[in-house]
């Protein structure tokens, strides 16, 4: 329990020993560190040194009548500053609800729904989460037929488009993931239409997003900027050397395994966790050296197949949200004015992809080496390939000077 008041610059290895005690994940910890950090900005900026159930309240009634502050961000800082409080007043902490992730289905498209979703994840082999979409999707299509005496079989185009017009966000995804769903029930008798012509014509727009890329000078920065005297140096450094060099997901960094590096033939071979799709890279000499002298000199000894490893008991393999906390906060400490940029794991991604476009790499080679089935995925580091689009640049057509002096023109004096 904590004892209030406490001064600020104290709370912070308490709070996060008792976070650790209560069995949260890395990933809810950094949350609420991050949060707490917020906390202590405000107590500076109103010369609040020391730290009471009061005050958090205080700082709860500022965030929730800010408008500026995203909704997301006030949900935190209402669970930092409750648990907080909670554990100084002596109350019991009490871990939020799990969401039931059990679907509602309405109407006669429930059966067969729920072999749909059992299908994509048995023989699609799609991640829980990537099937929970799906099931959402078709859980809102289901009530909207069911508020409107519609059945299964019934369903027109009309209908579909209808839907998918009613809903406020995420129409593009809903509508692939529809396709799938009526795909599936075509080839197995269910209905009469599978709607393949009229889903392929049919391209909703989408906000265009320039991926967020750092030079190669701004890379190298960010890799020297960590110091490897520690134990948490030497992990972090050889996980920022997986995203620079071989462009692995967060995913994949965290389940990456000693099994997964063939030392002899200098490969790492593995089966990404997004695409269940086997990728074989090089094992670069300097990523070997790293996860080499983390192992022996940093890695605690514990009998765990994974190769990244959080730093306290239980000593349990990193998740990939705790990965990313990692080094979206060793990008932040690096020196590297990353204003305007994302500042995560997948930054160090998309500029591996971009600095070899600029230096004239094909895109099927990149594709192979980030791990896309297709060239299609590559192509959207096209739109921040200046090199190359420069090259594309036409000649503005000459104009002759008559033009801008000529009788009842714009420009005529």
């Amino acid at each position: 329990m904590l004892h209030y008041p406490i001064a600020r610059e104290e709370l912070v290895a308490p709070y996060k020993e008792r976070l650790e005690y209560y069995g949260l994940s890395s990933c809810s910890i950094c949350s609420h560190l991050s949060s707490l950090r917020r906390l202590f900005v405000f107590m500076e900026d109103n010369d609040i040194a020391m730290y009471e159930p009061p005050v958090g309240r205080l700082y709860l009634n500022v965030i929730m009548a800010d408008p500026t502050i995203a909704r997301p961000a006030k949900q935190r800082a209402r669970a930092t500053i409750t648990l907080l409080n909670n554990e100084m007043e002596g109350k019991e902490y009490c871990r939020a609800k799990t969401k039931d992730l059990s679907y509602h289905w309405e109407g006669t498209i429930g059966k067969e729904a729920d072999k749909f979703l059992k299908y994509l994840e048995k023989y699609k082999l799609l991640s829980a989460h990537t099937v929970r979409s799906y099931g959402r999707a078709i859980e809102t299509f289901a009530a909207y037929l069911k508020r409107r005496n519609i059945d299964l079989k019934d369903v027109t185009w009309d209908v579909i488009m209808s839907h998918i017009s009613s809903l406020e966000r995420n129409k593009d995804d809903v509508l692939t993931e529809l396709k799938s769903f009526f795909r599936y029930l075509y080839e197995n008798n269910i209905v009469e239409d599978s709607f393949a012509e009229l889903f392929r014509s049919v391209h909703l727009p989408k906000e265009a997003k320039l991926p967020s890329v750092y030079t190669v000078d701004e890379v190298k920065q960010i890799e020297n900027s960590i110091s490897r005297l520690s134990a948490k140096g030497k992990r972090d450094f050889a996980m920022i050397l997986c995203a620079s060099r071989l462009g692995l997901r967060t995913s994949d960094i965290s389940h990456l395994q000693y099994s997964n590096i063939d030392w002899h033939k200098n490969e790492i071979r593995l089966v990404q966790y997004k695409t269940k799709v086997e990728l074989v890279l090089p094992l670069l000499a300097d990523v070997g050296n790293a996860i080499r002298d983390y192992t022996l000199h940093g890695r605690p000894k514990v009998r765990e197949q994974r190769i990244f490893i959080s730093h306290s008991a239980p000593f349990l393999g990193m998740n990939p949200c705790s990965v990313s906390c990692a080094l979206r906060d060793r990008i932040m400490n690096s020196g590297v004015d990353t204003k305007g940029r994302k500042k995560g794991a997948h930054s160090l991604r998309h500029s591996l992809a971009t600095n070899m476009l600029q230096s004239d790499v094909t895109m099927p080679v990149i594709s192979s080496i980030l791990g896309h089935t297709t060239t299609e995925s590559t192509k959207t580091y096209l739109a921040v390939d200046i090199k190359h689009l420069l090259e594309c640049a036409l000649d503005v057509p000459p104009v002759d000077k008559n033009f801008y002096i000529q009788k009842g023109g714009i420009l005529y004096d």
